[in-house]
């Protein structure tokens, strides 16, 4: 096969600039959304940047929207995935941004992994999470820990753009895949299809174990030769 993980952005986004203030993330790109209003199509203008660990802050996150409801979800069955009808509801309470928060902020000052985040004039839009520790065979596979759009502002495209800047991220790192425990509704699910992925070739123990109900895909960032 392939490449799975299309990757048309080629911008060094691993740098940083170093300042006199400390480190500042680097590798900012504007990009233009289209998104339908009432009888119009109005335009946001969103900043795609990395994340400093010193950035996760619960003011970060003061307005963002975790909300997902769903009416199917899939269940690994009898060897096989399986799309079941169930109510799916997921959201953040204020303790779970009070534990999220310094939990993100550890993974990027401590383990050394990789944030991205879209903003509009300063408010998270969205954010993904890649960790840089190589797993399973080969040591071939980056987990990438979270990717979330704030609710009013889905299906324009920020996820989508967050997820190619995390495999351009890993494949730089020396990644051959990226590995994804993605949550089972039916749309999470036809996102990553959608960007590429497959169902995982592979059972990553540690992180099977941590996320028992997942569904399991990977993109192939680089064939063997």
């Amino acid at each position: 096969g392939g490449r799975t993980c299309d990757l048309p952005d080629r911008r060094a986004v691993l740098t940083q600039e170093k300042t006199g203030e400390g480190e500042k993330p680097a590798g900012r790109k504007r990009i233009k959304h289209a998104r339908l209003g009432r009888g119009r199509r109005a335009v946001m203008e969103i900043s795609y940047r990395r994340i400093a660990g010193e950035e996760f802050t619960r003011e970060l996150f003061q307005t963002f929207d975790r909300l997902q409801k769903s009416d199917r979800v899939w269940k690994w069955e009898n060897g096989k995935w399986a799309l079941k009808p169930q109510k799916y509801v997921n959201d953040w309470s204020d303790e779970d941004k009070a534990f999220l928060v310094p939990y993100f902020r550890r993974k990027l000052t401590a383990e050394g992994a990789l944030a991205f985040g879209a903003f509009q004039k300063g408010k998270l839009l969205g954010f993904s999470l890649l960790e840089t520790q190589p797993l399973g065979p080969e040591r071939a596979y980056y987990n990438l820990l979270e990717l979330f759009v704030t609710k009013n502002a889905r299906r324009q495209g920020i996820g989508a753009h967050l997820f190619r800047l995390v495999c351009t991220g890993a494949e730089q790192l020396g990644a051959k895949r990226l590995y994804i425990c993605a949550n089972p509704t039916e749309e999470t699910v036809a996102f990553y299809r959608k960007m590429g992925c497959r169902d995982a070739t592979v059972r990553i123990a540690r992180l099977v174990e941590d996320e028992p109900d997942a569904y399991y895909l990977e993109a192939v960032l680089h064939e063997a030769e």
